[in-house]
Protein backbone atom coordinates (compact mmCIF):
# COMPACT_ATOMS: atom_id res chain seq x y z
CA UNK A 1 0.00 0.00 0.00
CA UNK A 2 2.75 2.59 0.70
CA UNK A 3 4.74 1.27 -2.46
CA UNK A 4 1.11 2.48 -4.13
CA UNK A 5 1.12 5.65 -2.68
CA UNK A 6 5.10 6.69 -3.17
CA UNK A 7 4.46 5.55 -6.81
CA UNK A 8 1.15 8.13 -6.93
CA UNK A 9 3.06 11.10 -5.67
CA UNK A 10 6.53 10.34 -7.68
CA UNK A 11 4.51 10.51 -10.39
CA UNK A 12 2.71 13.51 -9.34
CA UNK A 13 5.75 15.80 -8.37
CA UNK A 14 7.23 14.90 -12.30
CA UNK A 15 3.90 15.84 -13.96
CA UNK A 16 3.77 18.97 -12.14
CA UNK A 17 7.26 19.79 -12.63
CA UNK A 18 6.93 19.18 -16.63
CA UNK A 19 4.09 21.41 -15.97
CA UNK A 20 5.90 24.42 -14.35
CA UNK A 21 8.70 24.03 -16.61
CA UNK A 22 6.75 24.03 -19.90
CA UNK A 23 5.45 27.18 -18.41
CA UNK A 24 8.57 28.51 -17.58
CA UNK A 25 9.69 27.90 -21.15
CA UNK A 26 7.04 29.84 -22.94
CA UNK A 27 7.12 32.64 -20.48
CA UNK A 28 10.85 32.72 -20.54
CA UNK A 29 11.65 35.64 -23.18
CA UNK A 30 8.61 37.89 -22.25
CA UNK A 31 10.20 37.98 -18.58
CA UNK A 32 13.61 39.01 -20.17
CA UNK A 33 12.34 41.85 -21.99
CA UNK A 34 13.76 42.79 -25.27
CA UNK A 35 16.78 41.88 -26.35
CA UNK A 36 19.53 43.97 -29.13
CA UNK A 37 21.91 41.47 -31.33
CA UNK A 38 23.49 43.85 -33.36
CA UNK A 39 25.65 42.18 -36.04
CA UNK A 40 27.13 44.89 -37.96
CA UNK A 41 29.00 47.16 -37.67
CA UNK A 42 31.28 46.41 -34.48
CA UNK A 43 31.30 49.08 -32.16
CA UNK A 44 34.69 50.72 -31.95
CA UNK A 45 35.41 50.06 -36.08
CA UNK A 46 36.82 52.41 -38.54
CA UNK A 47 34.94 52.86 -41.90
CA UNK A 48 35.60 54.52 -45.08
CA UNK A 49 32.36 55.13 -46.12
CA UNK A 50 30.09 57.96 -45.21
CA UNK A 51 26.86 55.66 -45.42
CA UNK A 52 26.90 52.51 -42.98
CA UNK A 53 24.42 50.34 -43.08
CA UNK A 54 23.34 48.61 -39.37
CA UNK A 55 22.21 45.11 -39.46
CA UNK A 56 20.84 42.98 -36.77
CA UNK A 57 17.84 41.11 -34.70
CA UNK A 58 15.89 42.84 -32.12
CA UNK A 59 12.87 40.69 -30.43
CA UNK A 60 10.61 41.12 -28.50
CA UNK A 61 10.10 44.99 -29.15
CA UNK A 62 7.21 47.36 -29.48
CA UNK A 63 8.95 50.45 -29.97
CA UNK A 64 12.75 50.73 -31.62
CA UNK A 65 14.65 54.00 -32.31
CA UNK A 66 18.00 54.91 -33.34
CA UNK A 67 19.68 58.02 -31.71
CA UNK A 68 15.72 59.47 -31.29
CA UNK A 69 14.11 58.05 -34.73
CA UNK A 70 12.21 55.40 -34.92
CA UNK A 71 12.65 52.68 -37.17
CA UNK A 72 11.23 49.25 -37.95
CA UNK A 73 12.20 45.38 -38.24
CA UNK A 74 10.99 42.91 -40.63
CA UNK A 75 8.82 40.31 -38.79
CA UNK A 76 11.58 38.12 -38.15
CA UNK A 77 12.66 41.03 -36.16
CA UNK A 78 15.80 41.59 -38.84
CA UNK A 79 16.98 45.16 -38.19
CA UNK A 80 18.51 46.28 -41.65
CA UNK A 81 19.33 50.66 -41.18
CA UNK A 82 20.99 53.03 -43.60
CA UNK A 83 22.95 55.81 -41.37
CA UNK A 84 24.53 58.77 -42.53
CA UNK A 85 27.67 59.46 -40.59
CA UNK A 86 29.59 62.71 -39.77
CA UNK A 87 33.33 63.21 -40.21
CA UNK A 88 35.04 61.54 -37.00
CA UNK A 89 33.63 60.05 -33.84
CA UNK A 90 30.11 58.92 -34.45
CA UNK A 91 27.96 57.63 -31.72
CA UNK A 92 24.55 55.74 -32.83
CA UNK A 93 22.36 54.94 -29.63
CA UNK A 94 19.85 51.61 -30.44
CA UNK A 95 16.78 51.91 -28.07
CA UNK A 96 14.07 48.95 -27.83
CA UNK A 97 10.88 48.86 -25.47
CA UNK A 98 8.53 46.42 -25.30
CA UNK A 99 5.06 46.92 -24.40
CA UNK A 100 5.53 46.40 -20.72
CA UNK A 101 8.02 49.46 -20.82
CA UNK A 102 11.21 47.75 -20.47
CA UNK A 103 13.69 48.84 -22.36
CA UNK A 104 17.35 47.85 -23.96
CA UNK A 105 19.76 49.75 -25.34
CA UNK A 106 22.95 49.17 -27.35
CA UNK A 107 25.45 51.92 -28.26
CA UNK A 108 27.43 51.90 -31.51
CA UNK A 109 30.87 53.92 -31.28
CA UNK A 110 31.83 54.49 -35.18
CA UNK A 111 35.01 56.07 -36.61
CA UNK A 112 34.31 57.86 -40.00
CA UNK A 113 37.41 58.78 -41.81
CA UNK A 114 37.39 60.09 -45.06
CA UNK A 115 40.82 60.63 -45.94
CA UNK A 116 41.78 56.80 -46.18
CA UNK A 117 38.59 56.31 -48.85
CA UNK A 118 39.99 54.14 -51.91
Amino acid sequence: MKFKSGIKIALGAIVITTILGYAYSKTESFLRGPTIDVTTPQSGSSVHQQITVIEGTIERAAHITLNGRQIYTDEAGVLKEEVLLAEGYNVLELSARDRFGRETREIIEIVYNQSLQF
